[in-house]
């Protein structure tokens, strides 16, 4: 049986690794839970503009996991794109160079 003080301590924490590049339409990063519990990925943004295609995932703890998440529009070359995650454990904010 788990304590209350270790139940507490189970949550998934989520890092970008290497930098996120944009390549017109598609985002290509990847993210890896260091935390001691699983994290869902609900939704993913660029720019204000959410995808319609991010499919839902999980990510076990000490997992990582490379994504290509595509847009409805194209991104211009040579701009900084700012982006969100949403988990099940908070907001995961970064920046993408667009190419």
């Amino acid at each position: 049986m788990a304590s209350t003080g270790s139940a507490a301590s189970m949550q998934g924490a989520l890092i970008i690794i290497g930098t996120p590049v944009v390549q017109n339409d598609t985002l290509y990063m990847t993210v890896k839970n260091i935390g001691t519990a699983d994290a869902k990925m609900v939704s993913c943004n660029l720019n204000s503009t959410l995808s319609s295609s991010f499919t839902p995932s999980i990510i076990r703890a000490g997992e990582s996991v490379s994504l290509q998440v595509k847009f409805s529009q194209p991104f211009s070359p040579g701009q900084t794109v700012r982006g969100t995650i949403s988990t099940d454990q908070g907001t995961l904010q970064f920046s993408a160079l667009s190419q």
